[in-house]
C-alpha cells in the first residue's frame, strides 16, 4: 500500500539567496518517529530528493520514504512505502534518465533478525509517481546489508553489499546485476568474510569492486573474482567513492595508521595500480572522527572536494553526549582548505551523506538525536551550505549551528579539550567562570600548526 503524502513533520527551515544562485538553508524534520535519511539527489531544477526509512521507537517495522525539498529548504512533497508484514529500507536514489530516478530498497520481515530479505527496485518520476518496480529474493534466513547501487555501461543497475550470517565467517559478499527494465540478470553470493561497498563496470567483461576490508577486486561478468589488490594506506570502510574518469577516482574511509582516530582520503589514478596515488588524513586524538555513513566524499569540480564525517561518534548511533557534523574542503591534490563543525551542544548528530550541489556548495544529510528526551527519536537534519561551508541568514535555533572550534565537555570540571579548525594553525583560548570572569588566556597550536 502506498500513501501519499503520509509523513507529517514540524518543519523548521530557513533560506537565504546568495550571489545569484547560491542558497543556504537549515532543515529539521522533527517528528515522534525514528527517521533516517540514507541518500539524497539533486535534480536539474535544484530540488532535492531524500530517501530513507522511518519507524516507531523500538519497532522493527520500517517504512521507506522519499521526500521532495525545494531549492530553499521547504518540504513540498513526500511518499511513504508501507508493505504488509515487511520492513522497507530505501538505501539509494540514482539518476536514470532526465525526469526519472531509480530507488533501491531492501525488504525483510519485521522481526529483530530482519530475515526473509529481498531487493526492490522502483523507477520513479520527479512527481514521485511509480513507473515500474521489481523484486528479487535474496535469503530466507540471513540479514542483508546493501550499500551501493550504480549504473553500468549499458545502464544496467549494479548492486553490491553483504549478507550477515550467524556463524563464521559471519558475512557473505553479495553482487547483483539488473537490466534497465529492472529485470534480474545475475546475482552472486560469495562465502567471504567481507561485503561490498562500491562497484563499477570497467568494460563489457569486467567489474571493479571495493570491499570494507582494504581490498579491490577484479571480477568477470558472473562476479567471479579473478584478481585482488590491497587498498593503499589500509584505508577501510570506503563509503565515499567518486570516479572522475573511467580509470581514476577519489575515496574517503577510516584510517588508523597514526596516533589519531583519523579519516583517510585517497586519490588514485588507476583502478588497481597504486603508483603515484595521493593521500591525506584528517582528525585528532581523543575524539573519534568517522566518515559519513553512506556517502562521505563528493565534488562537481575536482578543485573543490567535500569530505564529511561525524566528530564525537560512538556506536550505537544514539550517543548520549554532544557530537557534530564535520566537513572539510580540499583541492584536487587533497590539500585541506578549511574545516568546519555543525551542531549544538545539546544534541547528538550523525552525518549520513555529503552531496556536492549544482551551485558549487554542498548538502549535508544526517540525524539529530535528543538524548535528554530518553527515547529512540532520531530526526532528519539537513544543511545546505555554500562553497565556503557557510550558512547565511537567521535561523530558528537558539544555539549557533556553525562552529570553527569545539570545546568539550562544556561546561567542564577538571579537564576540558579544545579542537580548532584546520585553517587556524594557532588561536587564543580564553576560559571564563560562571560569573563571566576570565580565568585563563592561552595560545593554542592546532594540529596543523
Amino acid at each position: 500500500m502506498y500513501l501519499k503524502p503520509i509523513l507529517f513533520f514540524v518543519i523548521y527551515y530557513c533560506s537565504e539567496l546568495l550571489m545569484g544562485q547560491h542558497t543556504t538553508f537549515e532543515l529539521l524534520l522533527d517528528s515522534q518517529q525514528e527517521q533516517v535519511g540514507t541518500d539524497i539527489f539533486e535534480d536539474e531544477r535544484g530540488n532535492f530528493y531524500c530517501v530513507g526509512f522511518s519507524s516507531e521507537p523500538k519497532s522493527d517495522y520500517r517504512k521507506g520514504f522519499i521526500l521532495k525539498i525545494d531549492p530553499f529548504g521547504k518540504l513540498i512533497d513526500s511518499v511513504t512505502y508501507m508493505l504488509p508484514d515487511q520492513a522497507c529500507t530505501i538505501y539509494s536514489i540514482l539518476q536514470d534518465t532526465p525526469g526519472v530516478f531509480i530507488l533501491s530498497s531492501y525488504l525483510s520481515d519485521t522481526t529483530s533478525s530482519h530475515y526473509h530479505t529481498k531487493i526492490k527496485l522502483q523507477r520513479v518520476d520527479y512527481e514521485l509517481n511509480i513507473i515500474k518496480e521489481s523484486t528479487m529474493h535474496v535469503s530466507d534466513d540471513h540479514q542483508m546489508l546493501v550499500v551501493s547501487t550504480t549504473l553500468g555501461i549499458n545502464n544496467d543497475i549494479l548492486i553490491t553489499g553483504g549478507i550477515i550470517k550467524d556463524l563464521p565467517p559471519y558475512t557473505m559478499y553479495l553482487n547483483a546485476r539488473f537490466n534497465n527494465d529492472l529485470d534480474s540478470v545475475h546475482a552472486s553470493v560469495k562465502n567471504l568474510a567481507t561485503g561490498g561497498l562500491s562497484i563499477k563496470q570497467l568494460n563489457d567483461t569486467s567489474y571493479w569492486l571495493m570491499d570494507w576490508s582494504y581490498h579491490y577486486f577484479l571480477c568477470d561478468t558472473l562476479f567471479n573474482i579473478t584478481d585482488y589488490y590491497d587498498v593503499p594506506e589500509h584505508v577501510d570502510n570506503p563509503v565515499g567513492v567518486k570516479w572522475d574518469s573511467d580509470t581514476s577516482f577519489f575515496f574517503a574511509g577510516e584510517w588508523n595508521g597514526g596516533p589519531d582516530d583519523d579519516i583517510g582520503i585517497i586519490r588514485q589514478y588507476h583502478p588497481f595500480d597504486q603508483t603515484g596515488y595521493l593521500f591525506n588524513s584528517w582528525g585528532t586524538m581523543d575524539t573519534l572522527d568517522i566518515t559519513a555513513l553512506n556517502g562521505a566524499l563528493d565534488f562537481r569540480c575536482k578543485d573543490s572536494v567535500f569530505v564529511g564525517g561525524t566528530t564525537g561518534f560512538v556506536w550505537p548511533e544514539e550517543g548520549y553526549h554532544p557530537s557534530y557534523y564535520s566537513l572539510i574542503q580540499t583541492d584536487s591534490l587533497l590539500n585541506i582548505r578549511w574545516e568546519r563543525f555543525y551542531g549544538s551542544d545539546e544534541h547528538y548528530y550523525v552525518l549520513h551523506d555529503v552531496l556536492a550541489t549544482r551551485d558549487g556548495g554542498c548538502l549535508l544529510t544526517g540525524t539529530r538525536f535528543d538524548y535528554d528526551a530518553g527515547a529512540d527519536d532520531r530526526d532528519i537534519y539537513i544543511l545546505k551550505l555554500n562553497n565556503e561551508g557557510l550558512i547565511l541568514g537567521e535561523h530558528n535555533y537558539n544555539k549557533p549551528t556553525l562552529k570553527e572550534a569545539i570545546v568539550y565537555p562544556n561546561p567542564g570540571t577538571n579537564q576540558i579539550k579544545v579542537r580548532i579548525a584546520a585553517q587556524y594553525p594557532q588561536c587564543i583560548f580564553e576560559l571564563y567562570d560562571v560569573n563571566g570572569n576570565k580565568v585563563i588566556s592561552q595560545e593554542i597550536i592546532g594540529k596543523w600548526g
